[in-house]
């Protein structure tokens, strides 16, 4: 058990992961052995991300905050992605502190150090930010309370300008749980390629780029490779959203050495024209709000606790069990975007109070979790992926993904696998499914022989039951049909 008080996030976090003990650290490790002591420098592109757009002078606003369209199977628990929250900001900054109990931060001002361009486009999004716009712009400047201090320490560790704390104004709005149309996720809206590339976990069970403190590891080291690759901001942040090659290939296709000119020429995509002009257009705002009627928030300094507990494991379960907020919960992790605690060992972010409770019974509570959709099966002879997806009425690539399995169409007899539904409801999908005929998939080296002699039957009976003629030449991959044998069932 571990207990968090966030006031110096980023020194207390490269303590934790350096193994020592502290008071304050910014969050936890999440899983080993992956440790950021020292920050990852991986050059990738982050692909299309929603942004947005500016046409010479005339800004448009195009949000982060679209909508995916991908259609979440309803067996399992999904957490939707969050939505923009049209209430005040007293309304927020109250609900916030019911919950997660938060008291004022230390006063921490982030340390302005960017030099403005003098560019119209920049004087045209501080106008739009501070019309039409406005209300906006305030409630994302309000949601960064809780965070901006542990950016700006992050990036200042990293070398960077603290001013790109600000960055999330304009990709997310500080929204943990934002999806682009693209694909682009949580507050530095990450493609998947690119989080992995910089160590975030995206899979089945856990997306870090939801995660508010390994996602601005990440960003962090992103922004320095991209600093590095172009020796310019503007140049870096404009392939922070369409990719750093793009941004290469036109510089080079248009004899430009200067994101302005790319600007002036429309070279690059409209989104990418508007980003680098209205993420300056932030920093104007955040440096003098009084100028521009706006107000910026003292920081809020998060108050949590962390205990180590076994999975897979129902948060709502968790919740109702120590009789905590199960809002709450999900919010402290909102990397576990399913709901779902991973198998085997992870820390889990709790409110202070019931911190103690969870840890009295970390590794028992799994296995009393009525609640959790995530179900055990043990792989027979014949089984196949594709079989499974079809008789258990779930997604192929859920299938894969949950179990770490990339395309891979089989699987080796007595493997565990994780299914996305309970195991109540796995073994009655598997008894209404009947009896059926079992299958084998031809592996390399594989005869009619072998397979005849391994499961009990003579060729001559495999040759009939396939249909099979005179001759006939058996490949990897093949569905041999076999002789019945008992029905699988799940397994915990």
């Amino acid at each position: 058990l571990r207990l968090f008080r966030l006031l110096d996030p980023f020194d207390s976090l490269r303590s934790l992961r350096a193994g020592g003990v502290s008071t304050m650290p910014a969050g936890p490790k999440l899983r080993a052995p992956r440790s950021h002591t020292t920050l990852r420098r991986l050059a990738t592109t982050p692909g299309e991300k929603c942004g947005l757009a500016i046409t010479g002078l005339s800004l448009v606003l195009l949000f982060t905050a679209c909508t995916s369209t991908h259609t979440p199977d309803q067996t399992r628990p999904v957490i939707a992605p969050e939505t923009v929250d049209l209430g005040d900001y007293r309304a927020e900054l109250e609900e916030a502190a019911r919950w997660l109990h938060i008291p004022p931060a230390s006063k921490r001002d982030v340390r302005f150090e960017m030099e403005i361009p003098p560019h119209p486009s920049v004087e045209a999004a501080v106008r739009y930010f501070s019309g039409d716009r406005r209300e906006t712009i305030q409630r994302s400047f309000h949601r960064s309370a809780p965070w901006i201090v542990m950016m700006s320490e992050a990036l200042a560790a990293s070398g960077l300008p603290e001013d790109l704390a600000y960055l999330p104004v304009i990709e997310s709005g500080y929204r943990t749980s934002l999806t682009s149309s693209a694909g682009a996720h949580g507050m530095w809206q990450f493609m998947p390629a690119t989080g992995r590339e910089y160590g975030l976990r995206v899979d089945w069970w856990v997306d870090e780029r939801a995660d508010p403190w390994e996602s601005t590891i990440a960003a962090a080291s992103f922004l320095k490779d991209l600093y590095r690759m172009f020796g310019d901001w503007p140049l870096a942040l404009a392939a922070y959203n369409c990719g750093p090659g793009r941004v290469r290939r036109t510089l080079r296709e248009h004899g430009a050495t200067t994101f302005w000119e790319l600007l002036d020429a429309r070279a690059l995509p409209s989104e990418t024209r508007g980003y680098v002009p209205t993420f300056y257009a932030t920093i104007i705002l955040a440096r003098s709000p009084e100028r521009y009627s706006f107000t910026i928030p003292d920081p809020l300094e998060l108050s949590f606790g962390e205990v180590e507990v076994m999975g897979p494991l129902s948060l709502t379960f968790l919740a109702d069990a120590v009789a905590t907020d199960g809002q709450q919960l999900r919010e402290l992790n909102a990397h576990l975007h399913r709901g779902v605690v991973p198998p085997g060992k992870w820390p889990v972010r709790v409110p202070e109070r019931v911190a103690p409770a969870i840890a009295s019974r970390a590794h028992q509570w799994y296995l009393e979790d009525s609640l959790v959709q995530v179900g055990s099966y043990t792989v027979r002879r014949g089984d196949s992926l594709e079989e499974l997806s079809r008789k258990l009425s779930i997604g192929l690539s859920d299938l894969r993904s949950m179990n770490g399995l990339g395309n891979a169409g089989s699987v080796r007899e007595g493997t565990n696998l994780w299914i996305p539904l309970s195991q109540a409801e796995l073994s009655a999908r598997l008894h209404h499914a009947g009896p059926s005929a079992p299958y084998h998939i031809v592996r390399p080296g594989d005869t009619l022989y072998s397979i005849a002699r391994d499961n009990g039957i003579t060729v001559d009976e495999l040759v009939d039951m396939n249909q099979l003629g005179s001759g006939h030449i058996i490949h990897p991959g093949d569905r041999i049909l076999l002789r019945s044998s008992p029905v699988a069932t799940g397994s915990m």
